[in-house]
Protein backbone atom coordinates (compact mmCIF):
# COMPACT_ATOMS: atom_id res chain seq x y z
CA UNK A 1 0.00 0.00 0.00
CA UNK A 2 1.34 3.17 -0.90
CA UNK A 3 1.84 6.21 1.76
CA UNK A 4 -0.50 8.03 0.74
CA UNK A 5 -3.41 6.07 0.37
CA UNK A 6 -2.20 4.19 3.90
CA UNK A 7 -2.58 7.99 4.94
CA UNK A 8 -6.18 8.50 3.34
CA UNK A 9 -7.16 4.95 5.30
CA UNK A 10 -5.91 5.99 8.73
CA UNK A 11 -7.47 8.98 7.96
CA UNK A 12 -10.88 7.90 7.64
CA UNK A 13 -10.37 5.78 10.57
CA UNK A 14 -10.05 8.70 12.61
CA UNK A 15 -12.66 10.57 11.46
CA UNK A 16 -15.41 7.53 12.27
CA UNK A 17 -14.13 6.84 15.42
CA UNK A 18 -13.94 10.47 16.25
CA UNK A 19 -17.97 10.55 14.85
CA UNK A 20 -18.43 7.92 16.54
CA UNK A 21 -17.41 8.89 20.35
CA UNK A 22 -19.15 11.70 19.89
CA UNK A 23 -22.47 10.36 18.93
CA UNK A 24 -21.62 8.13 21.85
CA UNK A 25 -21.20 11.36 24.37
CA UNK A 26 -24.52 12.75 22.99
CA UNK A 27 -26.15 9.85 24.00
CA UNK A 28 -24.35 9.32 27.35
CA UNK A 29 -24.49 13.19 28.31
CA UNK A 30 -28.41 13.42 27.67
CA UNK A 31 -29.14 10.44 29.86
CA UNK A 32 -26.87 11.63 32.77
CA UNK A 33 -28.58 15.17 32.11
CA UNK A 34 -31.80 13.34 32.54
CA UNK A 35 -31.07 11.38 35.43
CA UNK A 36 -29.69 14.51 37.02
CA UNK A 37 -33.26 16.18 36.55
CA UNK A 38 -35.27 13.20 37.86
CA UNK A 39 -33.03 13.37 40.76
CA UNK A 40 -33.17 17.45 41.49
CA UNK A 41 -30.16 18.41 39.87
CA UNK A 42 -31.94 20.29 37.29
CA UNK A 43 -28.98 23.46 37.41
CA UNK A 44 -26.53 20.26 36.75
CA UNK A 45 -28.88 19.15 34.38
CA UNK A 46 -29.14 22.12 32.00
CA UNK A 47 -25.51 22.63 31.83
CA UNK A 48 -25.43 19.76 29.91
CA UNK A 49 -28.51 20.81 27.68
CA UNK A 50 -26.79 24.28 27.33
CA UNK A 51 -24.11 22.61 26.08
CA UNK A 52 -25.06 20.01 23.91
CA UNK A 53 -28.20 22.46 21.93
CA UNK A 54 -25.14 24.96 21.35
CA UNK A 55 -23.63 22.15 19.32
CA UNK A 56 -27.20 22.12 17.11
CA UNK A 57 -28.02 19.08 19.31
CA UNK A 58 -32.05 19.15 18.78
CA UNK A 59 -32.75 16.49 22.08
CA UNK A 60 -31.27 18.82 24.46
CA UNK A 61 -32.53 21.70 23.19
CA UNK A 62 -36.57 20.23 23.47
CA UNK A 63 -35.40 19.72 27.01
CA UNK A 64 -34.50 22.96 27.56
CA UNK A 65 -37.55 24.16 25.86
CA UNK A 66 -39.89 21.29 27.97
CA UNK A 67 -38.40 22.53 31.28
CA UNK A 68 -38.92 26.59 30.73
CA UNK A 69 -42.14 26.07 29.37
CA UNK A 70 -43.68 24.30 32.07
CA UNK A 71 -41.33 25.19 35.04
CA UNK A 72 -39.80 21.62 35.58
CA UNK A 73 -36.97 22.98 37.87
CA UNK A 74 -36.68 26.53 36.69
CA UNK A 75 -38.71 29.14 36.91
CA UNK A 76 -41.61 29.40 34.32
CA UNK A 77 -40.12 31.22 31.16
CA UNK A 78 -42.09 31.25 27.69
CA UNK A 79 -39.66 33.32 26.09
CA UNK A 80 -36.72 31.03 26.94
CA UNK A 81 -39.23 27.87 25.81
CA UNK A 82 -39.55 29.90 22.39
CA UNK A 83 -36.44 29.95 21.77
CA UNK A 84 -35.01 26.64 22.34
CA UNK A 85 -38.38 25.30 20.76
CA UNK A 86 -37.36 27.39 18.10
CA UNK A 87 -33.49 26.16 17.99
CA UNK A 88 -34.94 22.55 17.93
CA UNK A 89 -37.34 23.19 15.32
CA UNK A 90 -35.04 25.34 12.76
CA UNK A 91 -33.19 22.31 12.80
CA UNK A 92 -36.33 19.96 11.49
CA UNK A 93 -37.78 18.86 15.06
CA UNK A 94 -41.23 18.25 14.19
CA UNK A 95 -42.41 17.93 18.39
CA UNK A 96 -41.03 21.44 18.82
CA UNK A 97 -42.96 22.61 15.32
CA UNK A 98 -45.90 21.61 16.58
CA UNK A 99 -45.06 22.68 20.36
CA UNK A 100 -44.46 26.48 19.47
CA UNK A 101 -47.84 25.99 16.97
CA UNK A 102 -49.56 25.53 20.07
CA UNK A 103 -47.61 28.23 22.07
CA UNK A 104 -48.88 30.63 19.10
CA UNK A 105 -52.52 28.86 19.30
CA UNK A 106 -53.09 29.89 22.79
CA UNK A 107 -51.20 32.90 23.51
CA UNK A 108 -48.54 31.00 25.85
CA UNK A 109 -45.51 33.64 25.85
CA UNK A 110 -46.54 35.13 22.27
CA UNK A 111 -49.44 37.15 21.19
CA UNK A 112 -52.27 34.72 19.76
CA UNK A 113 -51.97 34.05 16.04
CA UNK A 114 -53.82 31.26 14.10
CA UNK A 115 -51.73 31.97 10.87
CA UNK A 116 -48.39 31.42 12.59
CA UNK A 117 -49.83 28.61 14.58
CA UNK A 118 -51.12 27.08 11.47
CA UNK A 119 -47.19 27.72 9.99
CA UNK A 120 -45.80 25.71 12.75
CA UNK A 121 -48.31 22.97 12.69
CA UNK A 122 -47.80 22.44 9.23
CA UNK A 123 -44.13 23.22 8.20
CA UNK A 124 -42.68 19.93 8.01
CA UNK A 125 -45.36 19.12 5.59
CA UNK A 126 -43.66 21.59 3.40
CA UNK A 127 -40.47 19.98 3.12
CA UNK A 128 -42.07 16.75 1.65
CA UNK A 129 -41.37 16.64 -2.09
CA UNK A 130 -44.77 14.32 -2.37
CA UNK A 131 -46.90 17.22 -1.60
CA UNK A 132 -45.70 19.68 -4.31
CA UNK A 133 -48.97 20.18 -6.70
CA UNK A 134 -51.41 18.37 -4.46
CA UNK A 135 -53.94 20.87 -4.31
CA UNK A 136 -53.89 21.21 -8.21
CA UNK A 137 -54.20 17.39 -8.36
CA UNK A 138 -57.25 17.95 -5.97
CA UNK A 139 -58.58 20.57 -7.46
CA UNK A 140 -58.73 18.36 -11.49
CA UNK A 141 -60.33 15.42 -9.71
CA UNK A 142 -63.05 17.47 -7.79
CA UNK A 143 -63.43 18.85 -11.65
CA UNK A 144 -63.70 15.42 -12.81
CA UNK A 145 -65.89 13.76 -10.00
CA UNK A 146 -69.48 14.98 -11.44
CA UNK A 147 -68.10 13.16 -15.13
CA UNK A 148 -67.63 10.34 -12.93
CA UNK A 149 -70.31 10.41 -11.12
CA UNK A 150 -72.67 10.17 -14.08
CA UNK A 151 -70.40 7.40 -15.54
CA UNK A 152 -70.17 4.84 -12.79
CA UNK A 153 -73.36 3.74 -11.13
CA UNK A 154 -73.72 4.17 -7.43
CA UNK A 155 -73.27 0.84 -5.37
CA UNK A 156 -76.89 -0.43 -4.54
CA UNK A 157 -77.81 -1.79 -0.73
CA UNK A 158 -75.79 -4.44 -0.14
CA UNK A 159 -77.03 -7.62 1.83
Amino acid sequence: MSFSIHRCVVGLALVLSCSLVTAAGVDDDLREAAKLHRNGETARAVAIWQFWAAKGEVDAAYNLAVIHQHGDGVAVDYARALHWYRQAAERGDKASQFQIGLMYQTGQGVAVDAAAAHRWFTMHRREHLHHHGHELQMAARRDQMPTLAAVVPAPGPTR
